[in-house]
């Protein structure tokens, strides 16, 4: 099934909503929460359906999937196509916004119950990366990561233009400094999140 929520701050409400309505393995085996600018990329397998089945025999409560922050290239306007051919560079992987992770849930019977931070979940079995090493908060900074079997390709930025006309215009409200007036985002958070390494 596919869900589509749109509007400021919908992603935590409809992840908590989906959580407490849809988390029965009845009903389905994960839930994947993507933003419209996330691409979970399988590094090996063919699918994300082929890496979720490999893990479908572990007692996990989520699955915690690193982001890998694409940049904007150097471009300021906006140019039309997919942002994967257009947008190709991005930062080291070891970069610290490169510790993010987003949790895909595993339908079973264990509790997964929403955290303050839509990205990760308090889970009765545990949120483990794809190398079944135990992660305990959602930027999991320092500590050991990888960007090998599934990763999020994530295009935050794009160019500046759309920074400029969508971006600082409608972004959610984790992506504001304190201090910036209604729901701007400052040119120097852009700038930080510009990884073109």
């Amino acid at each position: 099934k596919f869900h589509e929520l749109l509007g400021n701050d919908a992603g935590p409400k409809f992840v908590h909503h989906y959580l407490e309505t849809y988390n029965s393995p009845n009903l389905q085996d994960w839930i994947i929460q993507a933003d419209a600018d996330e691409f979970y990329y399988p590094v090996e397998d063919e699918s994300i359906h082929a890496v979720l089945e490999k893990m479908m025999t572990r007692q996990i409560g989520c699955l915690g999937v690193y982001w890998t922050m694409f940049g904007s290239n150097g471009q300021i306007e906006w140019e039309k196509g997919l942002v994967s051919e257009t947008y190709t560079r991005r930062g080291y992987l070891n970069h610290k916004l490169n510790h993010h992770i987003k949790s895909i849930v595993r339908c079973n019977d264990g509790k997964v119950l929403p955290s303050g931070n839509h990205h990760f979940h308090n889970a009765e079995y545990g949120t483990f990366d794809v190398e079944e090493r135990p992660i305990y908060h959602p930027l999991n900074y320092p500590g050991q990561i990888t960007h090998n079997i599934l990763r999020i390709n994530h295009y935050y930025n794009k160019s500046f233009e759309y920074f400029k006309t969508v971006k600082q215009v409608v972004g959610q409200k984790a992506d504001r400094a304190d201090n910036a007036p209604g729901a701007e985002i400052t040119e120097e958070f852009w700038r930080s999140q510009d990884l073109n390494d």
